[in-house]
């Protein structure tokens, strides 16, 4: 049976590849955030514990990024682009980990001794692969990253910015990364792939929707225009 959803299969790279172009082109336009754009001197020690815990809770997820790229890469490595998507959200994820990380330093909450020895803990286990093949990966990726999105939102909601400037403006960077992510894995604003007859696919590409996306900061922080380069 031919399988339309194989990394393999010849449309589907060609029909990807531009639409992670689009992707890519705007992330780095529009969405694209550095450390030193969080008010780290804001970051609160009087921040609920409960909220640090959670905080930490994160962290610790993260800690298994090298298994979440590394074992799920082998599957998609011959389609360019799904296997650049997926290491392009490896990177993302990183930097999610040290400013969670950097937050709970910061703010008191956790000392950089305490955040070693659990990287070195965790770090002695590691992470299985849910599901055997590519296809049933993006879905499964599709839902966790959905799921993920939902948690940073709910627990931003326990977050004022008044009180945590730094991590109400974490959250929102990371909610902001997340959105593009559970797009272009194929929610109803992502890349909607379906069959419309033998060998053929039809695409619908909202990726291009959910990277105009800004992070969530204050409004005095960033102007509305369009950040300047880097480079």
């Amino acid at each position: 049976m031919f399988d339309l959803l194989s990394p393999d299969n010849r449309e589907l790279q060609d029909r990807m590849w531009p639409l992670f172009r689009q992707f890519f082109n705007k992330a780095e336009q529009r969405r694209r955030w550095d450390l030193t754009e969080i008010p780290w001197h804001a970051a609160n020690p009087a921040t609920s514990p409960a909220v640090a815990a959670v905080v930490e809770s994160f962290c610790a997820v993260e800690l298994f990024l090298p298994d979440y790229v590394a074992k799920a890469l082998p599957m998609i490595r011959t389609n360019r682009a799904w296997a650049w998507t997926h290491i392009n959200w490896g990177y993302e994820e990183s930097k999610h980990s040290i400013a969670l990380e950097d937050w709970l330093v910061r703010s008191g909450h956790r000392s950089e001794e305490y955040m070693a020895d659990l990287s070195r803990r965790l770090l002695q286990h590691e992470w299985n692969l849910p599901q055997d093949s590519g296809p049933a990966m993006l879905v499964y990726a599709m839902v966790q990253e959905l799921a993920t999105w939902l948690s940073y939102r709910n627990l931003r909601h326990h977050v004022e910015e008044k009180d945590d400037p730094a991590l109400w403006a974490l959250l929102g960077h990371v909610m902001v990364d997340d959105a593009p992510t559970t797009a272009t894995t194929g929610t109803s604003r992502g890349s909607s792939w379906r069959s419309t007859g033998p060998g053929r696919l039809t695409c619908s590409a909202g990726c291009s929707a959910a990277s105009r996306c800004r992070p969530w900061t204050s409004s005095s922080s960033r102007p509305a225009s369009r950040r300047p380069s880097r480079r």
